[in-house]
């Protein structure tokens, strides 16, 4: 497993050496949690020596300082500077523009310096929707050559002010969609604006907080929409996080009557005062939204389910709907004839009494719900060319339910 720190290189502002104009960054002091760790021009320099990191990948566009690394990295690793190279590209550099081909820098030199495993990468300025895409695309094919359980950092401290947002967000999609478990651990900014309240020392300030929110958005909704909380459980940790995935599995293998016993532990979770902030946020608004949908129907079995399966249609899991679905039906004679609804053979009687005359209404309602059913409990091919019609089907008939039972 490797650690890389991935940085953004800006454009720095010309400077006269020796009646040589070179383009740098001033020299800065910077500290990490108030000690000083060095001087330099690049945060990255600082970053590489303090936590170690074993590459880097420096990404800027045609504009960026890449002479002035090639010139930093040859003066820090004591090798002899190429001067016509780094000439060459700084005139190359100078003429180009957001017009300018990404091929016409030639950065091998650079990623010489930088070292073994190093890269370095060329993207547009992201002036527009196409350029933006190829950002994404630049960015993440760097993301190809890590390998499971490697930790990424990353460090926006010299770049456009719009790229830090790009870097979030495909953190993001990355640890979404990635199956090779890679770990965004901080995310670093140099903050040379507040140098004058600390004594000419600009603070490198860890903002993963931006991410980690994120990671929060994502678990919460994921749970809110679909009943899965493992990402939630995951962020929680500890009994927290085991309350939720006990309950979240119930949901998601259908146990009703698990799902109806957790609900008090459930509701005591949601009101709990959580020690992380985000989680304080987001974890009592998205259960309480779950919560007390089922705890209005009170006592009644058919009504607990009933909700369940309008929860489970709403979000489009149509099979674990209708199944329950029909389950409520019967449920619902079974409380109305007095009998008590978890015997099977109570339950029996109460389908017998459904197709009778006592229920003509009801009869349809079950009959109609009990055909999608039966080929989703039994894995039939009975209803293939009734896909859509099933689905619409099922909020018409909670309805005219809803309707009988009122």
């Amino acid at each position: 497993m490797s650690k890389t720190l991935i940085s953004f290189l800006g454009t720095g502002q010309v400077q006269n050496s020796n009646g040589t104009k070179m383009r740098e960054y001033r020299k800065t002091k910077y500290s990490i949690d108030g000690e000083v760790v060095g001087e330099s021009s690049f945060v990255f320099s600082l970053l590489m020596q303090h936590y170690k990191f074993d590459n880097i990948i420096l990404i800027g566009t045609v504009k960026s300082m890449w002479e002035a690394v090639y010139h930093y990295y040859c003066e820090k690793s004591n090798i002899e500077c190429d001067y016509d190279e780094y000439f060459k590209l700084a005139e190359v550099i100078e003429n180009a523009n957001h017009q300018s081909e990404l091929h016409v820098l030639d950065l091998s030199k650079v990623k010489e310096v930088l070292g073994l495993d190093s890269e370095a990468l060329v993207i547009p300025y992201g002036l527009n929707r196409k350029e933006q895409i190829e950002i994404f695309n630049t960015v993440s094919s760097a993301f190809e050559r890590f390998e499971k359980g490697d930790e990424i950092i990353l460090d926006v401290t010299h770049s456009f002010r719009s790229l830090p947002l790009f870097a979030t967000s495909l953190i993001n999609y990355i640890q979404s969609f990635s199956d090779k478990d890679i770990h965004f651990n901080k995310v670093y900014y140099g903050m040379l604006e507040v140098m004058g309240e600390h004594d000419g020392i600009a603070p490198i300030v860890d903002i993963s907080t931006a991410v980690e929110l994120q990671n929060w958005t994502t678990a919460a909704f994921s749970f809110k929409e679909y009943g899965k909380g493992s990402l939630l459980a995951d962020l929680l940790g500890d009994e927290e996080g085991k309350i939720i995935k006990i309950f979240s599995d119930a949901v998601n293998i259908n146990y009703l009557n698990e799902i109806r016993t957790r609900l008090a532990n459930f509701q005591q979770f949601s009101e709990k005062k959580l020690t992380n902030e985000f989680a304080q946020w987001v974890v009592p608004k998205v259960l309480a939204s779950f919560t007390e949908r089922l705890q209005k129907v009170g006592n009644s079995q058919w009504r607990f389910q009933f909700e369940l399966s309008q929860w489970h249609r709403e979000r489009e899991n149509y099979s674990a709907a209708y199944i329950v679905f029909v389950e409520s039906i019967i449920t619902f004679v079974c409380e109305a004839k007095g009998w008590n609804w978890m015997e099977a053979k109570k339950r029996e009687e109460a389908k017998k009494e459904i197709v009778s005359h006592n229920y003509k209404e009801l009869r349809k309602i079950y009959t109609d719900a009990n055909l999608p059913r039966k080929n989703i409990a039994h894995n039939l091919n009975r209803r293939g060319n009734k896909v859509q019609e099933d689905i619409e089907n099922l909020d018409k008939l909670q309805k005219e339910f809803l309707k009988i039972t009122k």
